[in-house]
């Protein structure tokens, strides 16, 4: 039997008095978990934060457990100047603008990945590089949220993971860096040389060990030196965990990411790690 496991719960006191139709809602949602967070695009503030993960024996449980935290929420009952919901995909493939065609979608993904029944291919532009992302979502994921929202937006986590960075490091000197989104079973790689993408994938993580593995593998493929290259993490990792020490003892230049400095945030944040929440928090600056 499923479980839901509250993670954080916080919204800011003027939520009591809000005209909810002038807010944005941004929701994240994948069979490990959901956040959603209300956001002031008049005053570019984030005014709340909740997350739940789930514990699971199998995917189907998940549809009843995101049911279970929404039906009757204010996020479902309160409607809202515009919803975004935010796939976490374990899937994606980039194919530069001038070589995409919309009708040889399958073709891409099939050749980029299995695609296992189930599961639906989209597609979505990724202005800062010029670039379309396809990447896939379950449609009985799709189908929930579809049934608990009639009007939203939707959007992967890729791709604002991966316009957050071009966006963020727009003017950074030629240098190559290397990013690091740990999620609860994936791990997201990002590298960039000055603003330019050189490398994104995401990988399976079955066991602790594999998120060090697949940054270790990565960085060997790409020459790039453990002594020297900067890597930024954000996600799901603490500074005292046993991951972060593993991957500070084979990379001394390891820090946090912080939030997004163009907008502002709630008192209700400040407990909060800036690290955590990465793809959510930035959605205000990739898509709005």
């Amino acid at each position: 039997m499923g479980k839901v496991i509250p993670v954080v719960n916080n919204y800011d006191e003027s939520l009591k008095h809000a005209d909810f139709g002038k807010l944005q809602l941004f929701l994240q949602v994948s069979f490990e978990s959901i956040a959603f967070c209300l956001y002031d695009s008049n005053v570019q503030k984030f005014l709340s934060l909740e997350a739940h993960e789930f514990e699971l024996s199998n995917d189907d449980e998940a549809v009843t457990l995101i049911k279970e935290v929404v039906d009757d929420h204010l996020i479902k009952r309160q409607k809202f100047g515009s919803v975004y919901v935010l796939y976490e995909s374990n899937h994606s493939a980039l194919v530069p603008a001038p070589l995409f065609d919309e009708s040889e979608t399958d073709a891409i993904t099939n050749f980029s990945y299995t695609v296992s029944p189930g599961i639906e291919t989209f597609f979505e532009k990724i202005e800062n590089l010029d670039t379309y992302n396809l990447y896939t979502v379950s449609k009985a994921l799709r189908g929930t949220i579809d049934a608990l929202f009639s009007d939203y937006n939707s959007v992967s986590h890729s791709k604002i993971l991966i316009e957050s960075l071009l966006i963020n490091y727009k003017n950074a000197n030629s240098q190559k860096r290397i990013f690091v989104n740990i999620r609860k079973s994936n791990l997201d790689i990002a590298v960039l040389d000055g603003r330019k993408l050189l490398y994104f994938n995401t990988f399976a993580c079955l066991a602790k060990e594999d998120y060090v593995y697949f940054i270790i593998f990565v960085m060997d493929r790409l020459n790039l030196s453990t002594e020297e290259t900067e890597l930024k993490l954000s996600g799901y990792i603490d500074h005292n965990s046993k991951t972060f020490d593993t991957i500070y003892k084979y990379i001394k230049h390891t820090s946090f990411h912080n939030r997004p400095n163009s907008t502002a945030y709630s008192y209700v944040f400040n407990d909060v790690p800036e690290h955590y929440f990465f793809s959510l928090l930035n959605i205000p600056s990739c898509v709005l």
